[in-house]
């Protein structure tokens, strides 16, 4: 909910419903997970409102940097 983007749950599940469309259409598939590095480390250093703040700039980055197709 803080991102506003998808978790892994959701990941796998598009995955599998992405690579059927794939092998019936045979269009282009790219999709990715990121994990930011040491995430943990900056939490515990900064508190967790840092870190809640860190996840939404990165989220929006990728909202606005990669084309959402559902």
């Amino acid at each position: 909910p803080l991102t506003e983007l998808f978790n892994h749950t959701t990941f796998k599940s598009k995955l599998e419903n992405a690579v059927g469309d794939h092998d019936i259409n045979h269009g282009g598939l790219a999709m990715m997970i990121i994990d930011p590095d040491h995430f943990g480390e900056y939490n515990k250093a900064h508190g967790h409102k840092a870190g809640d703040e860190a996840l939404e700039i990165i989220a929006r980055t990728i909202r606005h940097s990669v084309p959402e197709t559902a």
